[in-house]
């Protein structure tokens, strides 16, 4: 049950206790309610029970009360007062009076709510009653009759008779009352009854639900206590070094939440104090190197710093020489260069007349070309002019065929043959002229191709010659480089040795701060190591 209830959340542990306490208080409650309602119904009964016994208890006085009317007004009779047994006598008026209340009183207790063995003795009652009241009338005729003989007769009734039934009526009264007397008895008992019950079991609920309240509020409380106790524990421990407490955590509420937070805290606090710890000693090793190498670092600057100072004088002597060579190298370099700027101006020289030369041979032999295109034109127009002269005479032909009527075309044809003549003969003769200008040409062409070839000879002379001043300008400016960067390295190396100079000087005051500071760090590594040794992890 520990383990069902621990995984309910806080909120609905109260929730449910709360519910509990509320369901046994309502009960408690129920059960009041049905014991008031109980007594009220037995009051009721009781009440009403009252009422039917003070109602019989009135008949009884009125069934005493009538007859002993009846028997006063008798002995008036018989005492020989005048009238004794008239309406009007005070004791038959009594006497009817009270027989009139006996019989309302009975009424009203008949329109009560009664048994069936009262009903039927309310009853009998009434048909007794009116046994007596016939037998009453017969006993006043005979004593208003006179006659002594009925008078007796009327005694004798009052005496047995009407005793008989007042005796009968009489005694069911007193059954009638006893009844209603054991029935409030036995109402006023189970009232007493119900109220003892009721407020018995109101105690044995009242502490039930105290109990179990007491043990919800006590699982309640311990479910909520004992976490919260553990987690006091724990956080003591933790204060006082010991990272290695853990706390139950399997509860599913949010003290279960608060456990599981609290024991991923101290295991990040472990694992961290642990890694301090090996920091701590990982910087006493590192303090300790720190200052063996900033000793040898300080012995390592001073051996350099005397050694700095000689390889500085050697850089400066360097320097000399290399600005000397320096000299040399740039005289030889300007003598190459004027070698070039001839070079360079042949070269140019040679090439516009090869490219000359390119030029007119590239316009020969478009001429050559031209007048090979004029010549297939010429061809053109010579078949041109063939077709024309046959067609001239296939139009003389066709013109002498015609007679009369093909003169006229036949004169349009020679004119047209002989133009057509005039055309071939022209075109023989530029035929002739394009012959010689392609020979002319030819010759043109090879003449300037030997040209070429000797302007191509000298110009490939010229870039040779180009090329090796080249090559040498830029050995002399690649030597004249070399020498200045020698000479400029050489002053670098100077200016760098008395650098490293100074810098061993600030090396060896550094070598002697990182010395105090390794100092510093074994004293704090110490004083860590001391303080993580107060934790347990």
């Amino acid at each position: 049950m520990g383990k069902l209830i621990n995984r309910w959340r806080v909120g609905r542990r109260i929730g449910v206790t709360l519910a509990v306490l509320l369901a046994l208080t309502g009960t408690v409650a129920a059960v009041g309610l049905v014991g008031l309602r109980g007594q009220h119904q037995s009051a009721e009964e009781i009440a009403r029970l009252s009422q039917l016994d003070n109602t019989a208890m009135q008949v009884k006085y009125r069934s005493a009360d009538f007859n002993g009317w009846q028997t006063a007004y008798s002995f008036d009779v018989a005492r020989g007062i005048a009238g004794a047994a008239e309406e009007s006598a005070s004791a038959r008026t009594a006497f009817l009076k009270s027989a009139q209340a006996f019989q309302t009183e009975l009424g009203a207790l008949g329109a009560l709510e009664l048994t069936d063995g009262l009903r039927a003795r309310v009853d009998q009652i009434g048909k007794d009653f009116d046994r007596f009241m016939k037998l009453d009338e017969q006993i006043v005729a005979a004593y208003r009759s006179g006659d002594p003989a009925s008078v007796a007769t009327a005694n004798q009734l009052v005496a047995v008779d009407e005793i008989e039934i007042f005796n009968a009526i009489a005694a069911q009264v007193d059954q009638m009352v006893a009844e209603v007397d054991q029935a409030v008895a036995d109402a006023t008992a189970n009232a007493d009854t119900q109220s003892g019950q009721a407020t018995l079991v109101m105690i044995l609920l009242a502490v039930a639900a105290l109990l179990i309240g007491g043990f919800c509020g006590i699982v309640l409380l311990r479910s909520i206590t004992r976490p919260l106790t553990s987690l006091r524990a724990g956080l003591s421990d933790i204060t006082e070094g010991d990272l290695t407490r853990r706390l139950d955590a399997s509860g599913g509420d949010e003290l279960g939440e608060v456990a599981r937070s609290f024991n991923a805290l101290a295991t990040r606090m472990q694992e961290l104090i642990g890694r301090v710890a090996q920091r701590a000693v990982d910087v006493a090793s590192a303090s300790a190197q720190l200052g063996g190498v900033s000793r040898q670092l300080a012995e390592n600057a001073d051996d350099t710093s005397g050694r700095a100072s000689e390889a500085s004088a050697s850089a400066e002597e360097v320097s000399r020489m290399a600005g000397a060579m320096a000299s040399a190298a740039e005289e030889l370099r300007a003598a190459i260069d004027e070698i070039t700027q001839n070079a360079s101006r042949a070269a140019e020289v040679a090439g516009a007349a090869a490219r000359d030369v390119v030029a007119a041979d590239d316009t020969v032999t478009r001429l050559v070309a031209s007048t090979s295109e004029i010549g297939e034109v010429v061809k053109l127009i010579s078949s041109i002019a063939e077709q024309t002269n046959l067609l001239a005479l296939n139009a003389t032909i066709e013109a002498a065929r015609a007679g009369e009527s093909g003169k006229g075309f036949a004169v349009v044809a020679g004119e047209v043959k002989a133009l057509a003549q005039q055309t071939a003969s022209a075109t023989e003769d530029i035929t002739s002229r394009i012959r010689a200008i392609d020979t002319g040409s030819a010759d043109a062409i090879a003449a300037i191709r030997q040209i070429s070839a000797v302007v191509g000879s000298i110009n490939d002379t010229q870039n040779v010659i180009a090329a090796a001043v080249e090559e040498q300008t830029a050995v002399t400016a690649e030597l004249s480089r070399a020498v200045q960067e020698t000479a400029t390295g050489a002053l670098r190396i100077a200016e760098g040795i008395t650098g490293v100079a100074q810098g061993t000087e600030t090396t060896s005051a550094a070598a002697g701060e990182a010395r105090s500071t390794a100092d510093d760090l074994t004293t704090a590594s110490s004083d860590l190591n001391h303080l993580v040794s107060a934790f347990r992890y």
